[in-house]
């Protein structure tokens, strides 16, 4: 009998272990900023590349579901959005 061994699918572009923000962004379907200031202000779990002049950030795709899954949403929470603003 042959086993065989099942890949999770993941977009090739995700398939990294490590993504930029830029791909953290797409992949959580947010602005760049936002994954930079998520980062900064520890909201998501996030890792500091040292020994570079910038601030570099890098991130793991399973890091980040885990930390959306765990974050309460708003609903769950009573909350509730106008779009119209009234």
């Amino acid at each position: 009998m042959n086993k065989q061994v099942l890949v999770a699918q993941m977009p090739v572009r995700y398939q990294s272990e490590w993504l930029t923000a830029r791909e953290a962004a797409q992949h959580l379907r947010v602005a760049h900023r936002t994954i930079l200031d998520w980062a900064k202000t520890g909201k998501i779990p996030a890792h500091r590349l040292s020994g570079t002049r910038r601030c570099t950030w890098r991130f793991r795709a399973d890091e980040l579901n885990g930390a959306i899954m765990a974050t309460p949403s708003a609903a769950k929470n009573g909350e509730t959005f106008n779009a119209t603003g009234k």
